[in-house]
C-alpha cells in the first residue's frame, strides 16, 4: 500500500491530465492503472506501481513537484549567523533600550539558547522571536499605563 500523500500526487497527475490530454477520463484512467500496475484503484497500488504509474504520468508531460530538490533558498539552519540577523538583533536591542547594557543581551541570549551569542541562523531566529516578543509586551505595557 502506498502513502496518502502518494495517493494526492497520482491524483493530481490524474487531475492535470483530465485537462490537458484528449479524452481523458476516469474510464481511462483506471485503463492506465490497469495497464501499467495492474490494479484499478490507487488506493491498491505498492510503492513500485506508484513510481510506474507517475513515470507514465511523466512521460506524457505531467511535473512531478514534489519530489522536487530544495529550494537554493532554504540553507542550514546551522550555517552561521547571517548579516542581516545580526542588525536586526542590534536594531531589536537599541528598541528595547539595551544597547548601553550588552550584559543584558548576552544574559538574555543565555536564557534562550543557552550561549552568550547566536552562532547559527536557528539561534539568531531564536533570539530575534524572542527579542520581538519582548518589544511587544513592552508596547502592551506602556500602552496600559
Amino acid at each position: 500500500m502506498i502513502t496518502p500523500a502518494q495517493i494526492g500526487i497520482i491524483h493530481a497527475a490524474k487531475g492535470w491530465a483530465v485537462e490537458n490530454l484528449p479524452a481523458f477520463d476516469d474510464d481511462a484512467y483506471r485503463d492506465v492503472l490497469k495497464l501499467v500496475a495492474g490494479v484499478r484503484s490507487s488506493t491498491k497500488l505498492d510503492n513500485d506501481g506508484c513510481t510506474r504509474v507517475l513515470a507514465w504520468f511523466e512521460a506524457k508531460g505531467f511535473k512531478n513537484t514534489a519530489k522536487q530538490p530544495r529550494s537554493p533558498l532554504r540553507r542550514d539552519p546551522n550555517a552561521i549567523v547571517t548579516g542581516p540577523q545580526r542588525a536586526l538583533v542590534r536594531a531589536l536591542e537599541r528598541d528595547l533600550g539595551w544597547s548601553d547594557e550588552p550584559k543584558r543581551l548576552e544574559g538574555f541570549c543565555e536564557k534562550v539558547i543557552g550561549k552568550r551569542r547566536p552562532t547559527t541562523r536557528s539561534d539568531a531566529r531564536a533570539v530575534i522571536e524572542g527579542l520581538k516578543a519582548m518589544l511587544s509586551k513592552a508596547a502592551v505595557k506602556s500602552a496600559q499605563e
